[in-house]
C-alpha cells in the first residue's frame, strides 16, 4: 500500500520529528486540544500498514546491529590472537604499537 504523506497534518516536535500523542479519532478535535489524533490523519488500513513497516524496520535494525556487533567481536578476537602470536603478551599488556601491528597483520590476511 502506498501512503502519501504530502499534505497531511502531521504534528511535529521541536526537532521536526512526528509527535502524535493520541490514537483515537475525534470528530470534535480542535487545534487548542493539542496535536491532532493519529486516526484523524490516517485511515485504519494506513495505520496497520505503518505499524507493520515500523515493526519490520525495528526487527531489521535489531538484526543488522547484532550481525555488525558479532563481526566486530570476531575481528577483535583475531587481533587479540595475533597480538599473542606476534608478541607473546596478553591483549591487556600489549602496547598501542603492538595492537596496531597486529591489526595490520590481520588486515593483510
Amino acid at each position: 500500500m502506498k501512503i502519501q504523506l504530502k499534505g497531511r497534518a502531521i504534528p511535529r516536535n521541536a526537532q521536526g520529528d512526528p509527535a502524535f500523542t493520541r490514537l483515537q479519532q475525534d470528530d470534535t478535535w480542535d487545534p487548542q486540544d493539542g496535536p491532532i489524533p493519529v486516526m484523524n490523519v490516517f485511515t485504519p488500513q494506513e495505520v496497520v500498514e505503518l505499524v507493520n513497516r515500523a515493526l519490520y524496520q525495528l526487527e531489521y535494525q535489531h538484526n543488522a546491529h547484532k550481525v555488525r556487533g558479532q563481526r566486530l567481536r570476531d575481528r577483535e578476537r583475531l587481533i587479540r590472537e595475533k597480538v599473542k602470536e606476534l608478541f607473546h603478551v596478553s591483549w591487556m599488556k600489549a602496547t598501542p604499537e603492538q595492537v596496531a601491528k597486529a591489526r595490520e597483520e590481520v588486515e593483510k590476511g
